[in-house]
């Protein structure tokens, strides 16, 4: 009896333990309004640019760069997009994170990027250096 218990104990462990991911879930804006925000084309406003010191300031960008989220999941994005040579086509959101489809990288991880909503700005970090986070409006 006290096997028994035991192994009850540790299976209940092992479901209450088990991770949500963007992955298994895929799908776009199913967790609140916020998420399904992102959804429309938007157009780049200004870009974080650090000096090479830890220090940095947001620039007017002299070209023009967009994105789109599709309601039923589709992405595209303009050439001058940070991750445009991935050849992202689709992605999956939630509250913070977008993860972009097909996986690249072969590794989820790598492909799943934070992100920030207020109001119409929609604040995409990418994990590379200097210029790569970007600040876009909600345009259609």
């Amino acid at each position: 009896m006290k096997q028994f218990i035991t192994f009850l104990a540790i299976a209940a462990l092992a479901v209450a333990c088990d991770k949500s991911t963007i992955e298994s879930e895929k799908s776009v804006g199913a967790a609140t309004q916020k998420v399904a925000g992102i959804v429309g084309t938007w157009k780049l406003v200004a870009y974080w640019q650090d000096a090479g010191n830890g220090t940095g300031s947001w620039v007017t960008p002299t070209f023009t760069e967009t994105i789109t989220f599709g309601a039923e999941g589709s992405f595209t994005s303009s050439s001058s997009f940070p991750l445009y040579g991935r050849g992202y086509t689709s992605y999956a959101a939630k509250e913070t994170q977008i993860a972009f489809y097909p996986n690249t990288s072969g590794n989820a991880m790598d492909d799943t990027y934070q992100y920030s909503l207020q109001n119409s700005l929609l604040t995409f970090y990418p994990r590379c250096r200097e210029t790569c986070t970007r600040m876009y409006q909600l345009v259609a």
